[in-house]
């Protein structure tokens, strides 16, 4: 796998954002996807106010976008970075969800961690399991209610 230019697009991304002097806050990303063909897409996270609210579209969906423009939605792996620390980290359970529903195949598809990687397929697993045995430990306590004034 093309690791190391999926790393190379980000830091680009992540020295532009810098040198444009724009604010960067904490939580704000850059996500470089690569696609099987062996095509690299980006993005970044976009927040805006919404009816008083600010509205956070993440990075995933941006990189998304610009793959789904060009025609392509098999991927190969996925690379989140922090824009401010450089670190690396795990896509929410949303955007794994949404990003295997593009392709069967996206199954397999690797999450890069820096030098460590893990399956989408894992890691949906895992998030699966321990939802489902925290809806089970919650079916067995009584319902609490509390009254509201």
């Amino acid at each position: 796998m093309n690791y190391e230019g999926m790393f190379e697009v980000a830091q680009h991304i992540i020295q532009e954002k810098r040198q444009s002097r724009q604010f960067i806050c904490p939580g704000d990303t850059v996500c470089v996807l690569l696609t099987k063909s062996g095509n690299f897409y980006a993005g970044t996270n976009c927040k805006s106010m919404q009816m008083g609210r600010i509205f956070n579209a993440h990075a995933e969906l941006q990189a998304v976008q610009n793959m789904l423009s060009a025609g392509e939605n098999a991927l190969s792996a996925v690379m989140l970075l922090d824009l401010r620390t450089g670190q690396p980290f795990l896509p929410c359970v949303q955007c794994i969800g949404y990003l295997m529903s593009l392709n069967p195949e996206n199954y397999t598809c690797q999450i890069v961690l820096g030098k460590d990687t893990v399956t989408m397929g894992d890691i949906s697993q895992s998030m699966y399991s321990a939802y489902s045995q925290n809806a089970q430990s919650m079916q067995n306590q009584p319902l609490m209610m509390q009254n509201v004034r």
